[in-house]
């Protein structure tokens, strides 16, 4: 798979990006990643709100190659999946964002059954680093955008 065959799929689609999208998506995925650390919150918001900042990144640095994730079923799943052609993500931290997605759905959509403190805190964990993977990315491939 590549991001050329998802194009011709429709799963993605040429958009043109201004450096202010990508910058302002990087600061809306900043704003959860505060939000996910305040106090009081409980596992499942946490879980939540750092799974909404992680697909943030990913699509600010979708955004950056130029694509958009085309809307209906499967949007949030393509988001993350676009990390290992995007920024080069390990497929098996894909994997574990993509475990995530599927616990965030069921706790939104599906079945309310609370994750625990560890979960919560390693999504948290794993979007902070997104966020440091991305954020460097866009320094060496994209530093009109970095720039600010």
């Amino acid at each position: 798979m590549s991001l050329e065959i998802w194009k011709q799929n429709k799963r993605i689609r040429p958009v043109a990006s201004t450096s202010q999208d990508v910058r302002n998506q990087l600061e809306a995925a900043r704003h959860d990643l505060e939000q996910a650390e305040a106090p009081d919150l409980s596992s499942a918001w946490r879980l939540s709100i750092a799974y909404e900042a992680a697909r943030k990144f990913a699509i600010a640095a979708l955004a950056a190659a130029g694509y958009r994730v085309t809307a209906g079923a499967g949007h949030h799943y393509y988001a993350l999946q676009s990390l290992r052609y995007t920024i080069g993500m390990d497929p098996r931290i894909v994997r574990l964002l993509d475990a995530f997605r599927e616990k965030r759905n069921d706790i939104t959509y599906d079945h309310f059954a609370p994750p625990g403190e560890k979960e919560a805190a390693e999504m948290l964990a794993l979007a902070k680093d997104l966020g440091e993977k991305v954020t460097d990315w866009l320094k060496q491939e994209h530093p009109e955008i970095a720039a600010s």
